[in-house]
């Protein structure tokens, strides 16, 4: 059996080639929102009902006090300034199973469902008692939301503020990765010890109105990879295997002097 090394060649080419083109990943499928193909684009609003989250027990809540009085406010803001690297939670006030949080000089504040605001409000009155023109700041402690899959660094991240957007969180894990599909990212989220599965389409404008679209702590995002992921690691293998072959071939055509040579 006569064995052309050209044709084997050849073969290897073509092969590469097709390889090549059906892995190419469409541009649209890389955007994280799409625009309508038109000249002008007219200016939309989009309206997120989105609710504070609320207090409730076992949260941990930082409390700055502010004063006129110097004096006051270093009693009540003892040790803030000096923290450094100290992990925030261990200078934060816990919300116990109760709803209330012990606050000194005043005792116990029941804050269970209310937001930070409405804490801040009521924290304010409660200090007016003992002192003058006193501002009060409350932030959240530990809030952490996971993102998982087709990011570049897939983990836990912690936020202060009481709201999160996806597309933030997505940043804090250094953005999509090639293979991220924007048009299917699903949210698990937990409610009073219920899980519920939530569904995105990142590359849409009306996205910002989702009830997911800002993220509440403990929430999990995740970023599925589009299928061009699965059918170039296919090919990938396949053509790896007819290579080998070819190499194989290749090699024993040139062992054996198969090439026919012309009288």
């Amino acid at each position: 059996m006569k064995i052309r090394l050209n044709s084997i060649y050849r073969g290897f080419l073509l092969l590469a080639s097709v390889w090549l083109l059906h892995a190419c990943i469409p541009h649209d499928s890389l955007k994280l929102v799409h625009e309508p193909q038109i000249s002008t684009i007219d200016t939309l609003t989009f309206y997120n009902n989105y609710k504070a989250k609320q207090i409730r027990p076992y949260d941990n809540l930082y409390i700055k006090i502010f004063s006129a009085d110097e004096r006051s406010q270093m009693v009540f803001s003892e040790g803030y300034s000096s923290v450094g690297n100290v992990d925030p939670r261990l200078i934060s006030y816990a919300v116990n199973d109760s709803g209330y949080l012990n606050f000194p000089f005043i005792g116990q504040i029941y804050v269970n469902e209310l937001t930070l605001l409405e804490a801040q409000e009521k924290i304010e009155q409660q200090l007016n008692r003992y002192l003058k023109n006193v501002s009060v700041s409350v932030r959240f402690v530990g809030n952490s939301i996971t993102v998982l899959g087709e990011v570049n660094r897939p983990g836990e991240y912690i936020f202060y503020d009481d709201k999160i957007s996806c597309f933030q969180a997505i940043g804090l894990a250094g953005g999509v990765a090639d293979y991220g599909n924007l048009t299917n990212v699903k949210v698990l989220r937990e409610i009073d010890n219920n899980l519920t599965f939530y569904e995105m389409d990142l590359t849409k404008k009306g996205v910002v109105e989702a009830t997911t679209y800002y993220l509440l702590p403990s929430d999990v995002i995740m970023i599925e990879p589009i299928k061009a992921k699965y059918s170039r690691l296919r090919s990938y293998n396949n053509l790896s295997i007819v290579l080998s072959a070819l190499t194989t071939i290749a090699l024993l055509v040139t062992a054996f002097n198969l090439i026919p040579t012309n009288n």
